[in-house]
C-alpha cells in the first residue's frame, strides 16, 4: 500500500498530539515515496516512541540514520514538522545506500528539512 500525501499529514497531525505530551520535537519528510523523520528530545519519550513506531505494522524498512545527543533541538518549535518534498528522495536513498550515513550527511538532509518547514512546506 502506497501512503498518499494526505495520509502523511493525517499522521503529522496525530504526531503532534502525542508528541507535544511527551516532550518530543521533530519533523517528518514525505517524499512520495517513503518517509524521513528526525525526532529530538530526551532519551527515553523518544526511545519509546521510535518503539511505538517499529511495532506498528504500517511502517517497514525501518532504519536509524543517525542517533546522537546535540546541544540544541534543530526543530524546537515544532511537534512534529511536515515537509513534502519529492526531490528529496534520491538524497535519502543515497545517504542510506553509502552503508553507515556520514553525520554530513545527514547533517544536510535535517538542515533541507529545517529551512523548507521554516519557509512554509509544514
Amino acid at each position: 500500500m502506497s501512503l498518499t500525501q494526505h495520509a502523511a499529514q493525517r499522521i503529522v497531525a496525530l504526531s503532534r498530539h502525542h508528541n507535544w505530551r511527551a516532550g518530543v520535537t521533530g519533523c517528518l519528510l514525505f517524499t512520495g515515496t517513503g518517509i524521513a523523520q528526525a525526532l529530538e528530545g530526551r532519551a527515553e519519550p523518544v526511545r519509546r516512541l521510535y518503539d511505538c513506531i517499529v511495532r506498528d505494522p504500517r511502517h517497514t524498512h525501518i532504519r536509524i540514520a543517525f542517533e546522537s545527543g546535540v546541544a540544541a533541538r534543530s526543530f524546537p518549535d515544532w511537534a512534529m514538522g511536515f515537509v513534502p518534498d519529492a526531490a528529496l528522495a534520491t538524497e535519502i536513498v543515497a545517504l542510506l545506500d553509502a552503508g553507515a550515513p556520514s553525520p554530513a550527511g545527514v547533517a544536510r538532509l535535517m538542515g533541507r528539512m529545517t529551512a523548507d518547514a521554516f519557509l512554509g512546506a509544514s
